[in-house]
């Protein structure tokens, strides 16, 4: 305090402000203008201070309600209003270092003789602001909804609704709001850009179809309401049949999570000429069961489907008002067909098992009870024999047997060796080779004379 009161602070801060007046007059003017003194500042001052003054208000609220002895407690600060500002503040932030940055470099153009439209920098700074307006209000109203309207929150149909409604509002606005600031900038009427963005809308609609119907797509999901994202579905696709959760429905394409947890993407234009089923949103699953009991059980038939009927009735979810029907339906050739049909009211497939479940165990029951017996598909085989197969049947075996008696009387050839040499047939007769004597002696005659001849 008493340094304070030696220096003047009036007279240095005035001799502060001459000396950097005196600096700034030393730098050249083309610096001077591509620097931008006054973006820059504004810019280091937000980036340096936005998150301490947050979080000083934060402190500050803690204070007063405590002084105040509020009987709430304020909320942690990333999930206070203060807190929700700070990463938004962060991206604006951002958002002016690139709108600097981009006016810096049009400066520079401009410094070196080049043809630009006068307050250019100045249009893209408000278009920049005005996306980034558009951003926030986006990102206040998700954050505004479920804490502000909690009932609304717990139905997801609605606030499905209203978000995607909202965003596309949000964002309609936000672009006739830019388009509206070009239109000054060239001095266009507002209806003549309007005019000029629906011929390039149909330019590019054409060129982009599958885009632009898949975005149609998307607006008629988000009219018509077929389903909203945590729904079960089930369509055809491909000849497929998809059974999944929808995790998300975009503006071009809707996300299914299948039973085995796999993604599948389905773009939206296609939900516009096909059926799905929306399992989320039925009231009854429908119970039905055709069983054969034995032929001659007529007399058993009317006490056991009262017994059923009986037995049924006391389950829990089971809906007396919707149709519930136990009836025999036919005779056939195994037994007689009895059809059983009710519906119970809940919407859960593992309740519905479970439920069906004790239905089948509910009716064998009351077949036991009643004795009787479940009816099979029968066959009749005739084994008796007949004369003429018989007797192919005993031939059959005759030959066989004579056969293998023959095989086993039959005595082993001699095999004897083959000497001299071939002799040529005679005329008229057979070819073949005459086989001589084992015996080595040419001589026939075991006396050693002459033969007879």
């Amino acid at each position: 305090m008493a340094l304070l009161g030696i220096i003047d602070v009036d007279a240095f801060t005035q001799t502060c402000y001459h000396v950097v007046l005196q600096v700034w007059a030393t730098v050249p003017s083309p610096v001077r203008v591509l620097i931008r003194p006054k973006d820059l500042l504004a810019y280091l001052i937000f980036r340096t201070s936005y998150s301490r003054v947050l979080r000083l208000g934060y402190s500050v609220q803690s204070f007063l309600t405590r002084v105040l002895r509020r009987p709430l407690p304020p909320p942690a600060y990333l999930q206070s209003v203060l807190g929700f500002l700070e990463p938004r503040f962060a991206q604006l932030s951002q958002v002016t270092g690139l709108i600097y940055l981009v006016n810096v470099g049009i400066s520079g153009l401009s410094l070196i003789d080049l043809q630009i439209r006068p307050g250019l920098d100045k249009l893209f700074t408000k278009i920049a602001y005005t996306a980034y307006a558009g951003y926030f209000c986006n990102e206040l109203r998700r954050f505004i909804l479920p804490r502000w309207f909690p009932k609304l929150a717990e139905d997801k149909r609605r606030i499905y609704i209203v978000d995607r409604s909202s965003t596309v509002v949000i964002w309609t606005v936000t672009s006739i709001l830019i388009l509206d600031l070009v239109s000054q900038f060239f001095k266009v009427p507002l209806s003549s850009s309007l005019a000029l963005g629906g011929v390039g809308g149909v330019a590019v609609g054409l060129a982009a179809k599958d885009v632009v119907s898949n975005f149609m797509g998307g607006i008629m999901l988000l009219l018509t309401e077929p389903f909203t994202p945590g729904d079960m579905i089930t369509f055809l696709f491909q000849g497929v049949w998809i059974i999944g959760k929808v995790e998300r429905v975009g503006w071009y394409q809707t996300r299914v999570r299948n039973r085995d947890t796999r993604p599948v993407y389905v773009p939206n234009a296609f939900f516009v000429s096909t059926m799905v089923t929306n399992m989320d949103r039925i009231t009854h699953r429908k119970f039905e069961a055709d069983f054969m009991i034995q032929l001659d059980s007529f007399e058993h038939v009317e006490p056991l489907l009262e017994d059923i009927k009986v037995s049924l009735q006391l389950f829990p979810k089971l809906d007396l008002l919707s149709p519930f029907r136990a009836h025999l339906v036919g005779v056939g050739e195994d037994g007689l067909k009895v059809n059983v049909l009710c519906y119970f009211a809940t919407k859960s497939l593992d309740e519905f098992l479970d439920l069906q479940q004790r239905a089948y165990v509910e009716v064998s029951r009351c077949i036991e009870i009643r004795g009787l017996t479940w009816a099979f598909p029968r066959r009749t085989i005739d084994v008796r024999p007949r004369e003429l197969g018989s007797l192919m049947v005993e031939g059959m075996v005759e030959d066989a047997m004579s056969r293998q008696g023959a095989a086993a009387t039959r005595k082993p050839r001699k095999i004897r060796r083959i000497t001299g040499t071939p002799v040529p047939p005679p005329a008229g007769g057979d070819g073949g080779v005459v086989e001589a004597d084992s015996n080595p002696n040419p001589n026939p005659n075991p006396s050693g004379g002459a033969s007879p001849n």
